[in-house]
């Protein structure tokens, strides 16, 4: 995974937060194409557990709804990615003050009923986007 870039230096503290702002809001903007997607991070255990005495399952999840803008690869994502990316993978833009963490691989994300496991991850430090890339685990949720 690329590390992220430094912000740049030439603007000002208030003018990225105006930018970072304006990106938030064409995010959010129902008009734009955006859509309600459950983001599902993998909790530190990793798995679901069992309890015998009472029956419960827990969740190796946690999972938090936010506004994506959704859109499908190109070849040029793959490359950029460098891995190999099939048609029926997406591409997902998120505000990453939403997640609370970094996206990493392996995290779910909850679109339109389909569950896509995360496979790459984009960080832009200066606008606070994330660009996920994420393949179709199959199946409904």
């Amino acid at each position: 995974m690329p590390p992220n870039l430094p912000a740049p230096t030439y603007l000002t503290d208030d003018e990225r937060d105006e930018i970072r702002a304006d990106l938030a809001a064409l995010v959010d903007e129902a008009n734009a194409g955006s859509v309600s997607v459950t983001y599902r991070r993998r909790s530190v255990s990793g798995s679901a557990t069992y309890d015998p005495t009472d029956g419960s399952i827990t969740d190796p999840y946690t999972s938090t709804t936010t506004t994506a803008i959704v859109g499908a690869v190109r070849e040029e994502d793959a490359k950029l990615a460098g891995v190999e990316l099939e048609a029926t993978d997406r591409k997902f833009l998120l505000d990453r003050s939403d997640l609370g963490a970094d996206p990493v691989a392996g995290d779910v994300i909850v679109y339109d009923g389909t569950a896509f496991e995360v496979i790459w991850v984009r960080h832009q430090a200066h606008t606070r986007l994330v660009i996920v890339y994420a393949r179709v685990l199959g199946g409904e949720t």
